[in-house]
């Protein structure tokens, strides 16, 4: 199981949340980022998934980032466990990978097979 993000099911919708708060809690407004969550079996490996959000006025200010995964999409993805990252896109188009950190950078991803589909 991913340290930091957990696992989820294949087939199944997948909210996933992330906060961008200061050291005193605040949030930190990330309106207009955006955000690409990528899922690969291997380093050089073409993505099992690719989801992509930007963050709108109301949760962007809020310092939130939620990636809502379409059971569509999930369904594509074998069960398994996958290296991940989540890379930020700041409104100047400045790219950064944001997580997971590179002392981590080999947390997997896992994906529960669905006994329903």
């Amino acid at each position: 199981m991913s340290r930091l993000l957990g696992e989820f099911r294949k087939g199944d919708d997948w909210d996933i949340l992330i906060r961008f708060n200061l050291a005193d809690d605040s949030p930190i407004d990330i309106t207009g980022f955006k955000y690409t969550l990528t899922l690969v079996e291997d380093f050089g490996d073409a993505p099992a998934l690719v989801a992509e959000h930007t963050a709108n006025t109301v949760e962007g200010a809020q310092g939130i980032c939620l990636f809502r995964v379409d059971s569509e999409l999930t369904a594509a993805v074998e069960a398994g466990k996958y290296y991940w990252d989540i890379q930020q896109e700041d409104p100047d188009g400045r790219i950064n990978t944001i997580l997971p950190e590179p002392e981590d950078y080999k947390d997997r991803f896992v994906v529960r097979p669905d006994a329903t589909r």
